[in-house]
């Protein structure tokens, strides 16, 4: 008692709150090719996050300046994001390795970084997300694993994977969630004027002119809504529709249910970005009401298309 008068409120205050609440461990394992904008931005925020408030607090160390003894132990091991999609280095298959045997530990991976989990083969029977750049390289080399990439930040056990370059501000948020409640990543968020918790990624547009199937889309669009049928688009092609299957099969490797579903979506995408009334794209595209309209849409988008809507508006 007689040494705590030798303290001020605030000295006590500290002194309790560094009792309570331990630093959170991070580590950046950051190379020559990682984004430095990215890793510097990943302590400043930190940085930032724990002068809002003193019950956060954060030790931050990035590989560059100060290499990471496997003995330290840590709450999150963050790869950040990268331009390319380079193999992990031998220190980095070491950390990784050792890091996703320790149980306290979380690894994170953002954009390009995600890859070197898919190069050491850590994703497999794992659902993930990542960059849409990337999309292309992980079906040719990784034809075994799907990311999920309309999702901006995926948790699967100890590893968590984060969509576009600036998501480090979502994985911020969610390990101030994490560690000290959503009402401090609340505080958090509004301060840096960040964008939370992202639940989507941006979609890509696609050009409608580079569709294989822009032949057939040309032709559905010149067709009454009714006659959108496998009949009767057989009928109009004078085959039967046994024959009309057969030709999509071989010239496009697909079926009419198929390209018909990628029509709706293609042309919902555009509508969308011309603004018109979900109700009427429902009605243009041949569904009995919204409601069936919406849960086609979300189930091929893997969204709402209310949250795809505000997505796009955001470009």
């Amino acid at each position: 008692s007689d040494f705590k008068l030798y303290l001020t409120s605030p000295q006590l205050a500290d002194m309790t709150t560094s009792m309570q609440f331990p630093p959170t461990k991070i580590h950046i394992l950051d190379t020559t090719e990682s984004l430095k904008s990215t890793t510097q931005s990943f302590i400043d925020h930190f940085n930032i996050a724990q002068n809002l408030s003193n019950k956060m607090k954060f030790e931050v160390t990035n590989e560059l300046e100060r290499p990471l003894n496997s003995k330290r132990k840590l709450n999150y091991l963050i790869i950040p994001p990268t331009l390319n999609s380079e193999y992990p280095s031998s220190v980095e298959k070491r950390l990784i390795g050792h890091y996703m045997s320790k149980s306290e530990t979380t690894i994170i991976a953002c954009c390009g970084g995600v890859l070197k989990l898919a190069h050491l083969g850590v994703l497999n029977n794992k659902s993930f997300t990542t960059h849409w750049m990337f999309k292309k390289e992980l079906i040719d080399k990784y034809p075994h694993i799907t990311p999920t990439l309309n999702r901006r930040i995926i948790e699967s056990g100890n590893i968590i994977t984060a969509g576009g370059v600036l998501s480090y501000l979502d994985i911020i948020c969610l390990i101030i969630k994490k560690r000290y409640g959503i009402k401090l990543a609340r505080d958090y968020n509004p301060f840096v004027q960040g964008p939370g918790i992202r639940e989507f990624q941006i979609p890509p547009l696609e050009k409608r002119t580079d569709h294989k199937f822009l032949k057939i889309f040309e032709y559905f669009d010149k067709c009454p809504i009714s006659d959108l049928t496998l009949k009767s688009i057989a009928n109009a092609q004078s085959m039967s529709e046994r024959s009309y299957q057969r030709h999509l099969k071989e010239v496009y490797g697909t079926t009419f249910r198929e390209v018909l579903i990628k029509y709706r979506v293609a042309k919902t995408k555009m509508l969308l970005e011309e603004s018109i009334p979900i109700k009427e794209i429902a009605y243009k595209l041949g569904f009995q009401d919204d409601v069936s309209f919406r849960r086609f849409i979300k189930k091929e988008l893997g969204m709402p298309i209310s949250e795809y809507r505000a997505l796009i508006q955001a470009l």
